[in-house]
Order: structure tokens, then C-alpha cells, then sequence
């Protein structure tokens, strides 16, 4: 089965209890997770796609309260670990329902859209849909800027027919309170062609960077391409991406880096990723003459901590996939320590293999001296014995067919 993932703040939380030490100082840390996961809940629960949509908002305001009483009390970590995963595993179910589309690509016409059509069908209110215009109104103003710029490489009936499609949907979103059923009709049609028109450029886009040298980052790769290009705005250009993509790329980084499984004989490479985000920060603010350099920095560093991090892909579909996962949640902290003691407590049978065996002793160290190094040598010798099985099947697939 595979391991349900908690926020890091609830798995400290978790871990102090089950270290039998004070756990007052992160507190405020589980505190602030449920205030937040509540105003999110609130920001949505003002309609419901289905009567069991409203069930699950229901369900998981009673599991916040819950667990806010588990952290004003004395629990054990048992106790706080299991309101955590059911109310993980609740949450889950609903935001996925919530982050779909539903009626066309673009989530801000999408979601208002969801709110418009379960308005009209008892489960929403006005409210709901007054409140997701803005973004609506935000995302087509972005839709036409991008195509008032790139109109002239269509054909004039193409062109109409977008145009169409944009005021169409201008006047759905400005006829709301006239009737909501012929506007969301309006908004629909004209959503429609405006997610056309957003394919349409997302593909020209791709066949435009494939004739580039792109950067070798993995976001915002087409604009700085294009500020390594002499032009005679570059100063504007370059205050324009340090002030949206730059973030872009360090919110990217951020994820990225605490998500990292560096292998266990390697260098930890994140200090060089983040010394040449500095570099490129520093570059985008002088007069250009630094930006190669920087670029070629930033996508060497990037390099290097893809060379260098495990991968979970060989343990994938095989027997140790949970277990896996498992140790590497455990070292980026989504997986609790009691959950990862029963791991190790499988881990260590007399009839698992030398390698397992192995791996288990290095996770009953890192439990026992606090220092998370020991589970990336533990998941290394798993990746190690998943690869090792893997090679057994197909071998002894081979064998099988020529026999």
C-alpha cells in the first residue's frame, strides 16, 4: 500500500510526541497549518460539485477541530498520527475533486464556471460566482494582450472567431446578475474558444522554443532565452523577469530542493543551486554582462543535482515501492517515525534479503541517533535490491520465452 504523506509540520509534531519530548515549540507551527488548511476550506465551501463533496467539507472541519484539541491536549503520537492521516486522506479526496477542470482547460474560467452550474443547481450561491469573476476577468485580459500581439499570423476568419469568443465571454461574466443561466451558457461558449486559442499558443510556443538554445532550467527557460538576446529594452526586460519569473524559479527551486534525495556518497548539491540562484539574482540586476555567466552557473548546478539525487522510478510497481517511498518521506519528513519503525521492523525479518536486512539496521540508526543521512544510505541498498529483482523478472522472462 502506498504511504499516505503528511504536511511536514504535522510529522514533527508527530515525531516529538513519539520521542516522548515537549512538543510546545512547534505548536505554532500546527496551528498555523490548520488555520490555513481551514481558510482554504472556507475559500472553497461556498458551493459543492456533489452532496458528497459537501459531506467531505463537512467531515473536514469536525477533523481540523479534532486535531486542534489533539494539539491543545496531551496525545500520544498514535493519536495524533491517525487524525492526521484520516484528515489527510479526506482532504486529498476533496482538493483533487476541487483542482480539476471540469468544462474547459483554463482553471479560472473553469472554476467559475463549477460555481455558476452548482449555483444553478442548489448547491451554490451568487456569492460564489461573484467572487471568482476577478480571476476570470484577470485571465482574459492576459488572453487578449497575448493575442492582440500574435493576431497578424491568422488568418482573418480565425481571428474573428476568436475575438467572438472574447466578447462572449466578457458578456457572460458582465450579465451574472441579469440571469445566471444564459450567462453561464455565454461564458461557456466563450471559454471554449478562448482555451482554443490558449492550445493554439501553448503549441506555437513549443514549436518556437524547440528552434531555440534554450536554458537547461526547467522553468522560465523561453523568457530568459530571450533576455540573453541583445535588445535594445533589456533593462525593462530584465527588471520584468527578476520581478515575476526570477520568483518563479526560486518557488520552483524551493520545492525542488526539499523534495531532494541526494544519494548517500555524493555531495549535497542544493548549496550550489542556491549560490548560483544568488548569482543570477545579482547579474539580472547589473548591466547584463554577468547574465551568461550566471545562466551557465545556474544550469550547471542544476545539472549537478540531477545527477546526483536517487530516483524512486526503479522501485516502481515492484514489492518495494511503498517501502521506498516510505524512507524517502521519512528523510523529507511527509512520513512519520512510527510509521517508519513498522517499516523497519518488516524490513528486519530473518528471511528478508542481506541488502534489506541491511537497509533496516541503517533506519533503526537513524531512528535511534536523530541523524537522516543513515535513511539515504537505507533507501540507496532498497533502489539497490529493487533493481536487483527487476533484473531477475526480466531475466527470468527471457528465459521463459526462449524456452
Amino acid at each position: 500500500m502506498k504511504p499516505i504523506h503528511l504536511p511536514p509540520a504535522l510529522v514533527r509534531w508527530i515525531n516529538a510526541l513519539d520521542r516522548g519530548e515537549d512538543p510546545s515549540e512547534l505548536l505554532p507551527e500546527v496551528r498555523a497549518y490548520t488555520r490555513d488548511t481551514r481558510t482554504a476550506l472556507e475559500a472553497q465551501s461556498d458551493h459543492f460539485i456533489s452532496s458528497e463533496d459537501a459531506v467531505d467539507c463537512d467531515n473536514l472541519r469536525l477533523m481540523l477541530d479534532g486535531l486542534e484539541r489533539l494539539a491543545d491536549g496531551d496525545p500520544t503520537a498514535t493519536q495524533a498520527a491517525d487524525a492526521a492521516f484520516a484528515l489527510i486522506s479526506i482532504l486529498r479526496k476533496f482538493s483533487s475533486t476541487r483542482t480539476r477542470t471540469y468544462f474547459v482547460d483554463i482553471p479560472a474560467f473553469d472554476a467559475l464556471l463549477v460555481a455558476m452550474i452548482a449555483t444553478l443547481q442548489g448547491r451554490g450561491s451568487l456569492d460564489a460566482v461573484r467572487v471568482r469573476i476577478p480571476a476570470a476577468e484577470a485571465a482574459l485580459r492576459a488572453l487578449e494582450s497575448d493575442f492582440s500581439e500574435e493576431a497578424a499570423r491568422h488568418p482573418e476568419e480565425i481571428r474573428q472567431a476568436v475575438r467572438n469568443g472574447f466578447a462572449t465571454l466578457q458578456a457572460g461574466l458582465q450579465s451574472v446578475t441579469d440571469s445566471l443561466e444564459s450567462a453561464a451558457r455565454q461564458v461557456k461558449a466563450g471559454a471554449e474558444a478562448a482555451s482554443a486559442f490558449a492550445r493554439w499558443r501553448s503549441a506555437a510556443r513549443a514549436r518556437a522554443a524547440e528552434q531555440m538554445a534554450l536554458p537547461r532550467v526547467p522553468v522560465g527557460a523561453l523568457p530568459l532565452a530571450m533576455l540573453l538576446e541583445p535588445c535594445t529594452d533589456w533593462r525593462a526586460r530584465a527588471d520584468l523577469f527578476a520581478d515575476t519569473v526570477l520568483g518563479q524559479i526560486q518557488t520552483w527551486w524551493d520545492a525542488r530542493a526539499s523534495a531532494l534525495l541526494p544519494a548517500p556518497d555524493r555531495e549535497d548539491p542544493r548549496p550550489a543551486v542556491d549560490d548560483a540562484m544568488q548569482q543570477l539574482s545579482l547579474a539580472l540586476a547589473g548591466d547584463g554582462s554577468e547574465l551568461p555567466a550566471a545562466v551557465t552557473a545556474l544550469e550547471e548546478a542544476l545539472a549537478a543535482a540531477q545527477a546526483s539525487e536517487m530516483r524512486l522510478e526503479g522501485a516502481l510497481g515492484g514489492p518495494l515501492e511503498p517501502v521506498a517511498e516510505t524512507i524517502a518521506g521519512a528523510y523529507t519528513e511527509s512520513i512519520p517515525d512510527l510509521v517508519l519503525r513498522e517499516v523497519a521492523e518488516v524490513l528486519a525479518r530473518p528471511d528478508s534479503p542481506p541488502r534489506i536486512q541491511e537497509a533496516a539496521g541503517c533506519i533503526q540508526q537513524a531512528l535511534v541517533e536523530g541523524e537522516r543521512g543513515w535513511l539515504l544510505t537505507a533507501l540507496a541498498l532498497v533502489l539497490q535490491e529493487a533493481d536487483a529483482v527487476r533484473a531477475g523478472a526480466e531475466a527470468l522472462t527471457g528465459d521463459l520465452g526462449t524456452g
